[in-house]
């Protein structure tokens, strides 16, 4: 073998030493990225969902209200009001996987792979 030969090899050799240092970065800055849309969709998710919960508290105790008084004592809408929400907790918990953590799963691996 030549020098310019052992020159053109060194060359190759720190070209894809180049390219693995730019590649490794580059997926860094992608996962970042991920990171970075993932954790604001979050915290905007979070500000939403705190507001829908305000209103539908508010809600239930102006409904609990208004049948406390249509029954004649306060306090039996209220039980009314909660048993309501006893009742959706039983239901939401024996469909919990089918209704709720299956398609929420889904949807966040649907986002994930989309993104990247």
């Amino acid at each position: 073998m030549t020098e310019s030969d052992d020159t053109t090899i060194e060359k190759l050799i720190e070209k894809i030493e180049q390219y693995g240092k730019k590649s490794l970065e580059l997926y860094k800055l992608k996962i970042l990225r991920h990171a970075v849309l993932l954790f604001t969709g979050f915290t905007s998710l979070s500000g939403i969902v705190i507001v829908l919960l305000l209103f539908f508290f508010m809600l239930s105790v102006s409904v609990a209200i208004f049948l406390g008084e249509q029954l004649g004592k306060l306090s039996y809408g209220f039980f009314i009001v909660s048993a309501f929400y006893l009742i959706l907790f039983i239901l939401s918990y024996f469909f919990m996987y089918k209704c709720i953590k299956r398609p929420l799963a889904n949807m966040i691996i649907r986002k994930i792979l989309n993104k990247i």
